[in-house]
């Protein structure tokens, strides 16, 4: 059985920032990894990241002076010292804990002299601060003129990054600082997590941009690379640059190397340009495209991979993505992508939800909405990419869809009247094509008091069909009658259980529709919410002939003081009054009198435990037929854990369990379990062991997965170390975040 051991970058472009990963390396990679290591040094790193990193966990930055108050406005200079001499048209010196607040700026020193041209000069224990920039050193020079500082022998923080660092001197002209012989990192003094080490660092403020010249990447005092220039951020915008790149190894591409190119184009538009370089395949280059406005924001992405060096052939993806709002009434929605062939996703994804894609959609949907009605127009069509497929299951194409629903306002004693309204074209390459145009008129009435409702409902559904050699139509009436009563009593501990009666009859005329051909219609999975359905048929090909009445009951309890919901149960059942003769393909009418048991639970006892679960038993209640259970803990300190549970009589029967929970404050141990108790196999695995420091993350996790070939499996095992400050905005965890109910990171 071949398996597969990689470190997968994401198979889409997210603008992973600096994310380094390293796989395991077996001799046979050891070339690769020559020439990656090689390779890294001409490298410019940027972040493409918006947000900031957590600091959390470092201590605070007090250690060279206090947090100013200085008004920068304000161009008065006050100076306290123990003693002063000289002229006011001459030089004067301060001596003995000198304080000196001027313009934003505040410098503490042992000794100050104020020149005739007002320079300032500073000796001994300098201390000074700008409100970010705050400087430790033991000389200092300040120009006025020129606003200009010059320090020498300097310790440094610069607040808005969590930024420490040494300088041989720093250099300030404006807002732009030159550090030369210097060291950058936001770990804090003395810890040995990751620092530049530069001849010259250049940090720009008003870019937002650190830049730094003949460059040594050190991690845990090990030095990694020599990089001629590296950029970085100092703020929380975008910058051009290349993004740490990105190795590992897989068996359907080889090794791999990623070198992601983040473009800033404009305030408003950002691209990723990454080729991917694949030992069996070749280099597949990917971009990604995104814009935001006030109307609008989408993203476009497009992989390319000429003569595949396994297939040889292309294999592309183009996948586009839009929301707009054209007008003030207006809401345009693209949706849509497209591979080269079926094999694409399985060769370059890196998921068991990848690999089970059928179809890729493609949509447009222009909408209209005003205060009593809206309008749709819709186009949608489908690439099926699983090759068992027949063409006859292949789902239809609708080209044009047009959709009016007009609502009148509840003004008349709780009288309603809506219109819902459909016309679609439905083309196919097999099946019959067709014009459908669906027309459904509702009129309602609804009386509430505090203890009971009652609302009858009468709707007229008429339906047209247009088919290629044959005119059909259809009218029949709908009518419904719904009602409940509320009772409520208090508990030992003053709260409130209520109890909610419900009865909800239907009734639907019988209408032989064997002859509709079944274009976007199906019998949804039978549960609670089924029991007051007006049509047990989703779609608009099959209105269900009914006569029938459901027994409800709901009870739920409630915390008096806050009104939050502790439980709620709820459980009912069909009672038939008649067979029902219509059906999907023409089987036999159902004769059952009366319908399984469907119930609903949930519990929430506060804010950490929440549980839900939903059952289909059969009408005796001999037989469970369905059944559904999520359970889920959010605790403090980032602490979760999730229990799923899937059964389907003869079909399905899943076991699912997936945490997060620290060991302590740095450690925490992840892990997920899908199991399959019919095949009884794994079906997905997942491990993984996180490391948090002040300024550094790094993330262990291994997985195997079903692949598309049901009888094989994928072994994936990553190793991912995250540099905050530098690596602030990453693909972060998306695996995690995909496999693990309510993972959450905050690498960005």
């Amino acid at each position: 059985m071949p398996r597969s051991l990689k470190f997968w970058a994401n198979d889409s472009v997210v603008l992973p920032g600096y994310s380094m990963r390293v796989t395991r390396l077996q001799p046979r990679n050891f070339k690769q990894f020559l020439w990656v290591t090689c390779f890294l040094p001409i490298l410019l790193w940027v972040n493409s990241a918006i947000a900031e990193p957590s600091w959390k966990l470092c201590p605070p930055q007090d250690f060279l002076v206090p947090e100013t108050t200085v008004n920068s406005a304000d161009q008065s200079t006050r100076i306290s010292a123990d003693d002063v001499t000289g002229r006011y048209d001459d030089a004067i010196q301060f001596q003995g804990n000198v304080i000196l607040e001027q313009a934003g700026r505040q410098i503490e020193a042992t000794d100050v002299t104020i020149t005739k041209d007002k320079n300032i000069e500073a000796r001994g224990g300098i201390r000074a601060s700008d409100g970010k920039l705050d400087v430790r050193a033991a000389q200092a020079v300040f120009e006025e003129k020129n606003k200009l500082s010059h320090f020498t022998d300097v310790e440094y923080t610069y607040k808005p990054r969590h930024a420490y660092g040494k300088a041989d001197e720093i250099k300030t002209v404006g807002n732009i600082s030159t550090l030369k012989n210097s060291t950058y990192s936001t770990c804090p003094a003395k810890k040995n997590g990751w620092e530049i080490k530069a001849r010259k660092i250049t940090l720009d403020r008003d870019k937002g941009l650190g830049t730094a010249k003949n460059a040594v990447f050190r991690f845990k005092d090990i030095p990694f690379f020599y990089l001629p220039t590296v950029t970085f951020p100092i703020s929380g915008e975008r910058k051009t640059g290349f993004l740490f790149p990105q190795f590992g190894r897989g068996d359907p591409t080889g090794a791999e190397l990623e070198l992601p190119f983040y473009w800033n184009i404009a305030p408003q538009y950002d691209a990723t340009i990454t080729p991917r370089i694949m030992s069996k395949r070749g280099v597949m280059l990917q971009n990604e495209f995104r814009y935001l406005s006030a109307r609008h924001k989408g993203s476009l992405q497009v992989n390319y991979l000429p003569n595949d060096n396994k297939t040889d052939e292309d294999r592309e993806l183009f996948a586009l993505h839009h929301a707009g709002k054209p007008g003030k009434k207006w809401q345009l929605n693209l949706d849509g992508s497209h591979v080269s062939d079926d094999d694409y996703l399985d060769d370059f994804g890196n998921s068991l939800r990848l690999g089970s894609i059928s179809h890729l959609q493609r949509q447009a949907d222009l909408r209209y909405s005003d205060r009593w009605f809206t309008f749709a127009a819709l186009g949608r069509a489908y690439q099926t990419i699983d090759p068992n497929i027949s063409d006859t299951d292949k789902p239809y194409r609708l080209l044009p869809q047009l959709d009016f629903r007009a609502t009148l306002p509840k003004d008349f004693h709780g009288l309603a009247l809506s219109l819902d309204s459909q016309y679609t074209r439905f083309s196919h390459s097999v099946n019959v094509n067709g014009d459908r145009l669906d027309i459904v008129p509702r009129l309602s009435w609804r009386k509430d008091a505090p203890a009971w409702f009652f609302q009858p409902a009468f709707s007229w559904h008429y339906t047209q069909y247009d088919l290629d050699n044959l005119d059909l139509e259809r009218n029949l009436p709908v009518v419904s009658l719904d009602s409940g009563l509320f009772f409520e009593r208090f508990t030992e501990n003053d709260n409130i259980q209520t109890l909610e009666p419900r009865l909800f009859y239907l009734y639907a005329p019988l209408r032989q529709q064997d002859n509709i051909p079944l274009f976007d219609t199906s019998e949804p999975v039978f549960n609670f919410p089924s029991l007051f359905r007006e049509n047990r048929f989703s779609g608009r090909d099959r209105v269900g002939d009914a006569s029938q009445l459901t027994f409800a009951l709901t009870s739920r309890h409630l915390d008096s003081n806050s009104g939050q919901e502790n439980w709620r149960a709820s459980i009912g059942q069909i009672l038939y009054f008649k067979d029902r003769e219509v059906s999907l393909n023409n089987t036999a009418p159902e004769t059952d009198t009366r319908s399984s048991f469907a119930a609903e639970l949930s519990y929430t006892p506060g804010t950490k435990w929440v549980a839900r679960s939903t059952i289909v038993a059969s009408e005796d209640l001999n037989e469970t037929e369905r059944f559904n259970l999520t359970l889920g803990y959010r605790g403090n300190n980032r602490r979760l854990a999730n229990l799923e549970h899937i059964y389907r009589r003869d079909d399905l029967q899943q076991t699912g369990i997936s945490f997060g929970w620290p060991l302590n404050q740095r450690w925490r141990l992840l892990g997920r379990w899908l199991y399959s108790h019919d095949e009884s196999r794994d079906i997905d695995i997942l491990g993984g062991l996180e490391y948090e420091s002040c300024c550094w993350k790094a993330r262990l996790v291994g997985q195997r997965y079903v692949t598309d070939d049901e009888n094989e499996y994928n072994d994936n095992i990553s190793l991912q170390l995250v540099f905050k400050g530098l690596a602030s905005f990453g693909e972060g965890s998306q695996l995690l975040q995909e496999r693990i109910t309510g993972y959450e990171t905050d690498d960005e």
